[in-house]
């Protein structure tokens, strides 16, 4: 069994936060659920285990099957869901002005949007080993730096024949200066000296959104495709140029913004967010 890390205080009353319980996590959501019943339990990877508040049971496990990666406790107040109110002011957590153009396209003038960029905010060391655990990361130093609600990406291109590279590490490939040109050679590269020349990709995003000392709520989104040499395509941005969706013959660096956005893993990523906290 692994550990779980609990967050109960309000299931009873006093500050459980960073107690360590070993055990089933189905005794874990018994044990919760005697006290409130709608409370749902949801993990982040695998080894951390925090709680809830949503509407109904039913509803919690349709959010479940719906993909919520975790993240997500109970506030301060005592039968309050998590909600994002139209009209609040977010940080967009990003210097990146590509994901920005994104992230607000995608939040469609629901919200005062403002960058970690434009409010220089420092970068946090992206240290997490999985794309919800850094998207939770950076939610949250923006969150706490800013005072106000963050929300953040994560995201990245995986390619089946490279074991899932450059994954969690696409930024990085691009190096300090950020030079996806650069990044892509990489991978036609690292294609070229590989057995498996499977073109396989996909592009995976995390978003999390996150309150200043409080609450995180983290989903994932995925497009799958296959990668193409040369690139081809400016309307887009990072690995763009290389990807082509499942069924399309357009790259993503191709095709109109609108199009993409349809289909993108940052938009499908978004629509669980906006199930779990707009809507």
């Amino acid at each position: 069994m692994f550990p779980i890390i609990v967050r109960c205080n309000m299931i009873c009353g006093r500050n459980h936060s960073e107690t360590t319980v070993t055990g089933c996590s189905d005794a874990l959501i018994n044990m919760c659920s005697s006290f409130f019943d709608q409370v749902f339990l949801s993990f982040i990877d695998v080894k951390f285990l925090q709680c809830i508040k949503i509407s109904s049971r039913s509803q919690a496990h349709n959010t479940r099957r719906e993909g919520l990666a975790g993240g997500a406790f109970w506030g301060d107040e005592a039968g309050m869901a998590l909600r994002l109110l139209p009209g609040v002011r977010l940080v967009a957590a990003t210097h990146n002005p590509g994901k920005a153009r994104e992230l607000d396209a995608l939040l469609d003038g629901r919200f005062d949007v403002v960058t970690a960029g434009a409010l220089g905010l420092p970068e946090p060391d992206e240290t997490e080993q999985t794309f919800a655990g850094n998207a939770l990361l950076k939610a949250r130093a923006a969150a706490n730096a800013s005072g106000m609600i963050a929300l953040a990406d994560d995201s990245g291109l995986s390619v089946a024949a490279l074991d899932g590279a450059p994954g969690i590490f696409s930024a990085r490939w691009a190096g300090p200066a950020r030079d996806f040109g650069h990044a892509m050679r990489l991978v036609e590269q690292r294609l070229a000296e590989a057995d498996d020349r499977n073109p396989a990709a996909w592009f995976t995003s995390a978003l999390a959104v996150a309150w200043p000392d409080g609450p995180a709520v983290v989903v994932e989104g995925r497009v799958d495709g296959a990668l193409t040499f040369p690139p081809r395509g400016d309307k887009g941005f990072g690995y763009d140029p290389i990807f082509m969706a499942a069924g399309e013959t357009l790259t993503f660096g191709e095709l109109d913004p609108m199009r993409k956005e349809t289909m993108s893993h940052r938009t499908r990523a978004f629509a669980k967010l906006k199930a779990a906290l707009i809507d």
